[in-house]
C-alpha cells in the first residue's frame, strides 16, 4: 500500500509538471506537499527521489525543488554531463584548501552523475580568446565551469559569450559578472571584532592575505577589515590600519611581519589564512616570552580543525557542495538568472 501511495503522488506531480501548474518551475516544500496530499513526508520524499533519479527534478540546497527547464523539457542543456573545475596549479601542492575543495567538488559532481574535467592554470597562463584556458575550454566542449581562482575579465567574458555556464567559488568581481558562492567576509570581520574585544584586545594586529586584486576581483582581506573596523567603532575604539600586514606564505616573511607588529605594542592578532596561522603559531610557541601577557590570538581555518585558540571557520565543504548544486541548476534551467549565494562563517572556541 505504501509503495502504491508514493506512486500515486509521483504520478500526480508528473501530471502537474506536464500541465505547467508550478509557478516559476518550483515545487512546494516537502512539508507543503505532505499537507497537500495528506501523506507523510517519507512518502513525499520517496516520490520526489524517483522524480529526481528520472531527471525530472533537481534541488538547490537552501532554495528548493525545481523542474528541469520547465518550458522545454527536451532542452539540449539537459545533456551536459561534464563539469570543468579550474584551479591554480601552483597552489595545489602546498595548500590544503585547494586539494580538499577539489575533492569535495568532485564528489558532489559525481553524486549528480557528472564527470569532472580538471583544468589547472599554471604560472603565466594565457587567458585571452584563442589562447590558454579559454581555447582549451572551447576545444574540449566544456559547457559548465567552476572557477576556484580569479581569471582576467576578458577571459570570463569570453566564457560567457560562448554560452558556458560559470560559477565563481569564493571570490567576486566588483560587478556581478557570473553566479557565485562565497563567504560573507564583512560579517566575518564583524564577529572577529566582537571576539577580539571580548578577549580584551584594543590594538590588534592582522596578518592577512592579498590586499590588492590581481584581475579586478574583490580581495577578501579589506572586506574583513571593514567589518572589524565597524565593530571597533561601535565600541568606541579606533583601528590602526598600519597594524595590517599583507603576509606571503613564506616563514621568513611572516616572522618579519610578526616582529614588526610586536614592536608596535599590539595586544592581539588575527591571521586570515590557515597557512599563515600555522606559521604564526610556530613562531609563537618558540618565542612565547616575547608576547605580552593575555595576548589575544584568533586564527582561521577552512575546515573543522582543532586549535588551542578561537578560530574563524569557513565551511569549505558546504561552499563546494552548494557551488556544484548551483551550477547544476544553471545548466538544467536556462531561464534561471545568475545567483549570488553568501555563506556566513562562524567562530569556534579553542
Amino acid at each position: 500500500m505504501k509503495d502504491l501511495l508514493y506512486k500515486k503522488v509521483k504520478q500526480d506531480i508528473e501530471q502537474k509538471i506536464a500541465e505547467k501548474q508550478y509557478k516559476e518551475g518550483r515545487l512546494p516544500t516537502e512539508r507543503e506537499l505532505s499537507e497537500q496530499y495528506k501523506v507523510s513526508r517519507i512518502t513525499i520524499r520517496a516520490a520526489l527521489k524517483e522524480l529526481e533519479q528520472e531527471n525530472n527534478l533537481f534541488r538547490i540546497r537552501g532554495r528548493g525543488i525545481f523542474i528541469y527547464d520547465n518550458d522545454n523539457p527536451f532542452s539540449p542543456e539537459r545533456k551536459i554531463r561534464e563539469l570543468g573545475i579550474v584551479y591554480p596549479e601552483a597552489k595545489i601542492a602546498g595548500r590544503y584548501y585547494y586539494s580538499n575543495v577539489l575533492n569535495v567538488l568532485r564528489d558532489s559532481a559525481e553524486k549528480l552523475k557528472y564527470t569532472v574535467k580538471y583544468c589547472p592554470l599554471s604560472s603565466g597562463e594565457k587567458f585571452l580568446p584563442g589562447e590558454g584556458f579559454l581555447a582549451m575550454a572551447l576545444r574540449e566542449g566544456l559547457k559548465a565551469v567552476i572557477l576556484t581562482s580569479p581569471i582576467p575579465l576578458k577571459a570570463l567574458a569570453g566564457l560567457k559569450e560562448k554560452g558556458i555556464k560559470v560559477v565563481l567559488l569564493n571570490f567576486l568581481y566588483k560587478e556581478q559578472l557570473a553566479s557565485s558562492v562565497g563567504f560573507d567576509y564583512e560579517y566575518a570581520g564583524e564577529i572577529l571584532g566582537e571576539q577580539l574585544v571580548r578577549m580584551g584586545s584594543k590594538t590588534p594586529g592582522l596578518l592577512t592575505g592579498p590586499l590588492k586584486s590581481e584581475y579586478g576581483e574583490l580581495p577578501q582581506a579589506p572586506v574583513i577589515i571593514e567589518g572589524l573596523k565597524k565593530i571597533y567603532k561601535n565600541w568606541g575604539l579606533g583601528f590602526d590600519a598600519s597594524l595590517v600586514k599583507d603576509s606571503s606564505f613564506e616563514r621568513d616573511s611572516v616572522t618579519r611581519d610578526i616582529k614588526e607588529l610586536l614592536s608596535s605594542k599590539i595586544d592581539g592578532i588575527f591571521c586570515t589564512d590557515e597557512a599563515v596561522f600555522k606559521l604564526f603559531l610556530s613562531y609563537y610557541y618558540e618565542n612565547r616570552k616575547k608576547f605580552p601577557e593575555n595576548f589575544a590570538i584568533i586564527g582561521s581555518s577552512p575546515r573543522e580543525a582543532y586549535y588551542p585558540f578561537p578560530v574563524l571557520v569557513y565551511q569549505q565543504t558546504e561552499m563546494a557542495e552548494v557551488s556544484v548544486n548551483l551550477l547544476h541548476s544553471l545548466v538544467t534551467n536556462r531561464k534561471l538568472p545568475d545567483q549570488a549565494i553568501s555563506i556566513k562563517p562562524e567562530i569556534k572556541a579553542g
